[in-house]
């Protein structure tokens, strides 16, 4: 395991047979998507079209993405990066910050109801349960998630 040095300070991690040619290059830190959490990627640019370091380090097919296991996108080494259809759903996204009621994803305070909510989404349709306690709704939101996006299914820890 090496580290590859991106701009502001940060490294990419990458196995040790991917380093001589991802070290070869420049590579950014850049922050994109910043409504699904502020994805980090690497990119070298060249005649200014951008490649992501995840590429060159694994053949994709096309209209497929390459995912993080441990949603860490600057741990780049093969064990980590797992491929999958575009098309495909995914729940990847992490709990957004900000004045919330719950420390868990999925999961909320009704005033009204005066009990915790529960809601996850899928395609079109809305899924929502009400608790009486905080962790067993987060725990459900587990289990729902689980059920309905299997291994790209974001889980609460609890």
């Amino acid at each position: 395991m090496k580290k590859i040095k991106l701009t502001y300070g940060k490294y990419a991690i990458v196995d040790d047979e991917d380093y001589p040619i991802l070290s070869r290059h420049k590579w950014q830190y850049k922050t994109s998507n910043i409504s699904r959490g502020g994805v980090v990627h690497s990119t070298w640019k060249k005649e200014k079209a951008p490649y992501q370091m995840q590429d060159w380090i694994i053949q994709k097919k096309p209209y497929n993405q390459i995912m993080f296991k441990n949603r860490n996108p600057l741990d780049l080494r093969k064990e980590n990066l797992y491929e999958t259809h575009k098309g495909h759903p995914t729940h990847y996204g992490f709990k957004r910050k900000g004045n919330k009621t719950s420390k868990y994803k999925g999961v909320f305070w009704s005033k009204k109801d005066k009990m915790w909510i529960m809601a996850i989404q899928y395609k079109k349709s809305r899924y929502v349960k009400y608790f009486k306690d905080e962790k067993k709704a987060a725990k459900h939101y587990n289990k729902r998630a689980k059920e309905l996006y299997g291994k790209l299914a974001y889980q609460n820890k609890i």
